[in-house]
């Protein structure tokens, strides 16, 4: 009964918009993308000339976990949309975890990808350790090369998190160059890049937390100077409502509103927003991961037209919700990515999570894909 209930739903809501039904938005069903006995976790995804990228953090250590020290950041490939995967491939491994990797691909092919450095006295011991430094590198997946790796300078050194991305992929914002966006326990911060390349260039301020504490913004330029962005509540899991709140600049990023809870799984608590623009339909697709219950977390994917959102966060409306893949009583990690696989199709990768053997945390990898139809 309730699975009928919610096809319903969705079809009333989604009958009332412009010539978009449920439709429209084909949600297609989990599958297992990397599975292992080890901790693979967050990263992001691109597509270079039909090949897709995921660059994400791998501990393949018996203690491996949130945190310790033999996180490494690591790729694999596909060359078939995503139905099959390469073996991994290290790309960068420190005496440090390396951690909260996060970037994109700039208009000459080269990735981007930002992480911090984190120094981990014992493993899963995340506010004991110590940032040793902020980094991004240049990768040609041409070749499979580092081009070159920079120490960035960090927004604010004040806590343990300062610097960290969220699952905001770059973008590029016309006349003003490439978009990053960071955040610490202060503020949420970003830096325009002319060439994508080379980050080390002034910060700029999207938010200051007074009463709200803000965290893992993902920003997205929708055109007519409008960047528009979501952001986990980072005050409490616990609070009577926890979901998303809502950030919009109508003038490139040089003046922001104040952010606005959403209606997106209201009111549940939603870690690492994605939200990224269907061109064909110049429709916002946005996805969610709640992590409360454990056993009944869900994913959930909203579409809404691009110029409708930014003055209106609580009319999100919602097309389909997925079940967790591995239902435990642990969390739903979530942090989803994603890339266009092709003009109509794209594929979401998000991380699982569950209590390995050891009492430490597993992870792996899950995806879905998503067609314009």
């Amino acid at each position: 009964m309730r699975r009928w209930t919610f096809i319903l739903l969705v079809f009333f809501s989604c009958s009332k918009e412009k010539e978009i039904s449920f439709l429209e938005i084909n949600v297609g069903e989990i599958e297992r993308s990397f599975v292992s006995d080890y901790h693979s976790s967050e990263g992001f995804l691109i597509n270079s000339e039909g090949v897709i990228f995921h660059f994400f953090r791998l501990d393949s250590t018996s203690n491996s976990g949130h945190v310790g020290n033999s996180g490494k950041i690591v790729y694999r490939k596909s060359y078939d949309q995503g139905n099959n995967w390469s073996n991994t491939k290290t790309i960068y491994d420190s005496e440090y975890d390396d951690r909260n990797i996060h970037g994109g691909i700039n208009n000459d092919g080269q990735v981007v990808l930002f992480f911090r450095r984190y120094d981990v006295p014992n493993y899963n011991q995340l506010l004991n350790g110590q940032t040793i430094d902020h980094r991004y590198l240049i990768f040609d997946p041409i070749s499979e090369v580092i081009l070159f790796s920079e120490k960035m300078e960090s927004p604010s050194s004040e806590d343990h998190q300062s610097g960290c991305m969220g699952t905001n992929k770059v973008f590029s914002v016309p006349g003003k160059g490439y978009f990053a966006s960071f955040y610490s326990s202060n503020s949420i911060d970003f830096q325009f890049s002319i060439d994508g390349r080379y980050w080390n260039n002034t910060w700029q301020n999207a938010y200051n937390f007074n009463d709200n504490l803000l965290t893992e913004p993902c920003f997205l330029f929708i055109g007519n100077n409008t960047i528009i962005g979501l952001a986990r509540d980072g005050i409490s899991s616990t609070t009577d409502t926890s979901n998303y709140y809502q950030l919009v600049s109508f003038d490139n990023g040089f003046s922001w509103k104040e952010p606005i809870r959403t209606n997106i799984d209201v009111p549940h608590y939603t870690p690492a927003p994605l939200i990224f623009l269907e061109p064909n339909t110049e429709r916002i697709i946005s996805i969610s991961t709640t992590r409360e219950t454990g056993i009944n977390d869900y994913i959930s994917v909203y579409s809404n037209e691009k110029d409708t959102v930014s003055s209106n966060p609580k009319g999100y409306q919602l097309v389909r919700r997925l079940d967790r893949p591995v239902p435990t009583d642990f969390r739903l990690y979530g942090y989803p990515t994603y890339t266009k696989i092709d003009d109509f199709n794209y594929l979401i990768v998000f991380t699982e999570s569950y209590i390995r053997w050891n009492g430490s945390e597993g992870a792996h990898f899950y995806q879905f894909k998503i067609s314009i139809n």
